[in-house]
């Protein structure tokens, strides 16, 4: 005797308002981290108050994105990590409260935003981990932004002479030389992830279609951005171990900016490519049409971003129609050879699409 659990839908109206109230607890939930880390900061002193905001704002500005990524594409996975993305930085200021247990928390988490940026990078603009090689080094940027932050928290405990900071609940013992060794490695080693995602992320960019990379592009140039200022900050930080405090203040507000501009990247690629699939369904009037090839021909490289783009006929062996001049040219009907059909698409040699 088999038993079926029964689920309850609810009317499109009130599905609505549940979600509404969904997304509304993500972002609240988003700015009470904020706020206790604002509040640290703010007690703590040595923060400006434009950093304080600035850092609020970056955070809640990825969980909103994030938030609406997921409405306008629930499938897509890209929304959830912008929102754990903007969680993880502002998890990162839990380590300035004067709370024991969220003290413990933010040092658990104090570089939790940097595997969660990796994996983001990693994974656009699918939202998945595409190739071997994105997979190992996402692995590798947990290990080394929770794992190794976690083996030395158990080797950092508070010393009131040196820090007025709130007891380490998770710390087993005091070894600063085995801590410090510790955070070196792990900033090492996230400097060379960087480097890794970068040129996952820029080969990937740079074989796509040109619609795609159009659409990617605001999104690859901050992260290009973002991820050049890190690996100089990582370098001179952590693997030449030296501290020039106007460059790394320098690197680390250009840093700070790249972070924020970061999710308005993200949205302006996926308006791009809400505006390209409007401009796509404008060609059904003109097909009916039955445009001359030209037209057709300007109608789809506007519509794909690609103005190489060019028509031929199905089956055709010549990889470009010419005029008789020898150029490149737009194909009319008249111009196909007699053993050919009408209807292929390709682009020239240098780039492009077969359809």
């Amino acid at each position: 005797m088999s038993s079926r659990v029964s689920t309850i839908k609810l009317p499109p109206p009130l599905a609505a308002v549940w979600g509404s109230g969904r997304l509304f607890l993500v972002v609240l939930g988003a700015l009470l981290v904020g706020a206790f880390g604002a509040v640290g900061k703010t007690l703590g002193g040595g923060h400006p108050l434009l950093e304080v905001v600035v850092g609020i704002v970056t955070g809640v500005l990825f969980v909103a994105v994030g938030c609406w990524s997921r409405v306008r594409w629930p499938g897509h996975p890209i929304g959830l990590l912008l929102v754990f993305t903007g969680y993880g930085w502002l998890a990162e200021d839990l380590i300035t409260s004067d709370i024991a247990v969220i003290f413990t928390l933010g040092v658990l988490l104090m570089t939790a935003s940097s595997p969660l940026l990796l994996h983001l990078i990693l994974a656009y603009p699918s939202g998945r981990l595409e190739s071997h090689a994105a997979r190992v080094v996402a692995v590798s940027g947990y290990v080394a932004g929770f794992g190794l932050t976690a083996v030395g928290a158990l080797f950092s405990r508070t010393d009131p002479l040196i820090c007025r900071c709130p007891v380490n609940l998770f710390a087993v013992g005091h070894d600063p030389e085995v801590a410090a060794t510790l955070t070196h490695v792990r900033g090492a080693v996230l400097v060379i992830l960087t480097i890794l995602a970068g040129f996952i992320l820029f080969g990937r960019w740079r074989t796509t279609t040109p619609m795609r990379r159009r659409e990617m592009a605001p999104f690859v140039g901050t992260a290009l951005l973002l991820g050049v200022v890190s690996v100089l900050y990582g370098i001179v930080r952590w693997i030449l171990s030296v501290h020039p405090h106007w460059l790394l203040g320098s690197l680390n507000e250009i840093d700070r900016v790249a972070l924020l501009a970061l999710p308005v990247a993200f949205l302006i690629g996926r308006l791009r490519e809400d505006a390209a699939g409007a401009a796509a369904i404008k060609l059904f009037p003109l097909l009916e049409r039955r445009p001359s090839m030209t037209d057709l021909r300007e109608a789809l490289a506007h519509a794909l971003g690609d103005r190489r783009l060019q028509l031929g006929p199905v089956g055709c062996p010549h990889p470009v129609l010419c005029r008789p001049q020898g150029a490149e040219a737009g194909v009319t009907a008249a111009r196909w050879p007699p053993h050919c059909d009408a209807g292929a698409l390709w682009r020239p040699s240098g780039g492009g699409v077969r359809a």
